[in-house]
């Protein structure tokens, strides 16, 4: 009887095991094998239109170098991942709900990983010079009227002077300049270009 009892313990044990292996097995492992590598990436660019990079940075983070660079080279083909078109509707997005130039706009771009090519690409077919130079206009236009508010508020505030009619001349001149300054360096924050803001403040 006892020689049956001990033969009958190990056979007792096994069940145990592989119940053990079966509750260690992580369900994470049997869910990412339940959707491919390309399977997620099309839900994840159904769900938001994505650039390449956040794309391929999203999918790395359940899925090997492998699979994740055969996924990025599928939607390549099925054009489901495409930067040019991608930076071209975020270009004009910026260019038209924003105030912001083509500058500040490709910086933004730049740091959302798209390539150079693709980016001047974008710019190219969004952004022509007239519908630039049109929008920097308005921008500058609004920018002086703050400014002239501004200084008009001042004015009020700290009255008349007794000052001649030269010595006033003068100092409106450097406050003008000074002004224009201002704005200048206000306009290449915004990322319009250098020339074009000099033009249409006419300054050298």
């Amino acid at each position: 009887m006892m020689e049956r009892a001990k033969a009958a313990r190990p056979g007792r044990a096994a069940p145990s095991r592989k119940r053990e292996t079966s509750r260690g097995a992580p369900r994470e492992k049997s869910a990412r094998a339940a959707t491919s590598a390309v399977e997620y990436a099309i839900a994840l660019v159904a769900a938001r239109s994505l650039p390449e990079k956040r794309l391929r940075e999203k999918i790395a983070q359940r899925y090997d170098a492998d699979e994740t660079e055969n996924a990025i080279v599928r939607m390549r083909e099925l054009r489901l991942v495409d930067d040019v078109a991608w930076a071209e509707r975020f270009v004009r997005d910026r260019f038209e709900r924003s105030d912001k130039g083509r500058h500040r706009i490709r910086n933004e771009l730049v740091r959302l990983g798209i390539a150079a090519a693709s980016i001047d690409a974008a710019i190219e077919r969004v952004v022509d010079p007239d519908s630039e130079r049109d929008k920097a206009a308005r921008v500058l236009e609004r920018m002086q009227a703050r400014t002239g508010r501004d200084r008009h508020e001042q004015d009020d505030a700290g009255g008349c002077g007794d000052v001649d009619d030269a010595t006033a001349d003068r100092s409106a001149s450097r406050e003008a300049e000074m002004a224009k300054n201002r704005l200048f360096r206000r306009m290449l924050a915004r990322g319009y270009p250098a020339g074009l803001v000099r033009d249409l403040l006419d300054v050298s």
